[in-house]
């Protein structure tokens, strides 16, 4: 039989050439400091992307509350109901205060027959 040595886990604190490491913060023959330049990558990695993904989930979720309201009414049968109209209020400041926002809103609610 033939048993591939450099493959075989020789246990922690063990190295493939049969000697014991004696770092006390080995892992599988490796030091901390290449453990630690590998954390310090990943995180670098990590935090390039990081403030950009919340961005866009951040727009995401507002586009998508935006354009709830239509089929928020549609399901609950009315637009007069206060608890709904109490979470759609910042849209209504858009609809009364921004003239595009207005006509965007009569379209979209008059496709939702809402209007």
């Amino acid at each position: 039989m033939n048993y591939d040595l450099m493959n075989y886990d020789l246990g922690e604190g063990s190295t493939t050439d049969g000697q014991v490491n004696t770092d006390p913060g080995a892992v599988d023959g490796m030091s901390d400091t290449r453990t630690l330049e590998r954390t310090e990558e990943s995180a670098e990695e990590r935090g390039r992307g990081g403030w950009l993904r919340w961005v866009i989930v951040l727009l995401v979720a507002l586009v998508l509350y935006a354009l709830s309201i239509g089929p928020v009414y549609r399901m609950v049968g009315s637009i007069y109901r206060a608890d709904v109209n109490a979470f759609y209020v910042p849209v209504a400041w858009l609809y009364w205060h921004v003239p595009v926002a207005k006509q965007f809103y009569d379209w979209y609610l008059h496709l939702w027959k809402l209007k």
